[in-house]
Parts: C-alpha cells; sequence; structure tokens
C-alpha cells in the first residue's frame, strides 16, 4: 500500500468476502486474497486517511481529492463493478460525472 497502489486497490484492502461468491477484482490489479483469521482489519479506507495529503491528492486526482477531502465522499463512492467481454465482472473508477 503504497503511492502506486490504486484507487480500486486502497478500496479493496482489507474487505473481506463471503466464500461462497466469486471475487471480483480489476485489471493490473496487486491485489492477493488471503484467508480471514477473524482479527480486526485495518481498512483500506482508514490506512488511506493517514497518508499525507499530497500523497492523497497523487493516487485520487485533484477533483476527487477535494470530494474526499470536504467528507463528500468515501473511496468506495469512486469506484464501482461491470461486466466487461474482455474482462468479465471487474471494478473500475467511475468518471467525476458519474459520483
Amino acid at each position: 500500500m503504497d503511492h502506486r497502489t490504486c484507487l480500486i486497490c486502497w478500496t479493496l484492502h482489507n474487505r473481506v468476502f463471503e466464500t461462497d461468491k466469486k471475487v471480483v477484482s480489476h485489471p493490473n490489479c496487486r491485489c492477493t486474497l488471503v484467508a480471514y483469521q477473524g482479527e480486526r482489519l485495518v481498512t483500506g479506507d482508514e490506512s488511506f486517511e493517514k497518508l499525507e495529503k499530497g500523497v492523497q491528492k497523487q493516487i485520487l486526482g485533484k477533483s476527487r481529492f477535494e470530494l474526499f477531502e470536504n467528507g463528500d465522499l468515501n473511496l468506495s463512492d469512486f469506484i464501482d463493478s461491470r461486466n466487461s467481454k474482455e474482462y468479465g465482472q471487474n471494478f473500475y473508477i467511475k468518471s467525476l460525472s458519474d459520483i
């Protein structure tokens, strides 16, 4: 989890998924699935909050950063999932007009 980690991966970080459901990802995803042991996990949102503002802005971009910094939106508000012929079900970053 660093400045090269994309917004989608920050949002998915330490999210718990049910084992009977397919886990959706995105092209070039750097995430790795691990078994959940029941311990309290620090979410991507919590980790992202601790980053320097400049790094947050670098990851989000200027307009998304302003929405995030104002408290209007959470990281998960910037992403959605869709079905693609090429990749199947996957996450994507919403356009600003879709937010």
